[in-house]
């Protein structure tokens, strides 16, 4: 459950990160993430910041999530 009085950044920062951090290693469930209130407004966000991971091969400098 993500409350409106979250810090945003932090929040969504470690959104992306449970979702797509440890190359797929570990299981944080952030498919069941709920975002309440005004909190849906910060989904926007949290696409944009997914989409500007960098996928590579692990073994690339700056690659932010393994394929």
């Amino acid at each position: 459950m993500v409350l409106p009085d979250a810090n945003r950044t932090q929040t969504l920062n470690a959104l992306v990160g449970a979702g797509f951090g440890a190359a797929g290693q570990r299981c944080m469930a952030t498919s069941v993430a709920v975002l309440v209130g005004k909190a849906r407004e910060w989904l926007p966000e949290l696409k944009a910041l997914a989409a500007n991971l960098k996928v590579n091969a692990g073994s690339e400098p700056g690659t932010d999530v393994a394929r």
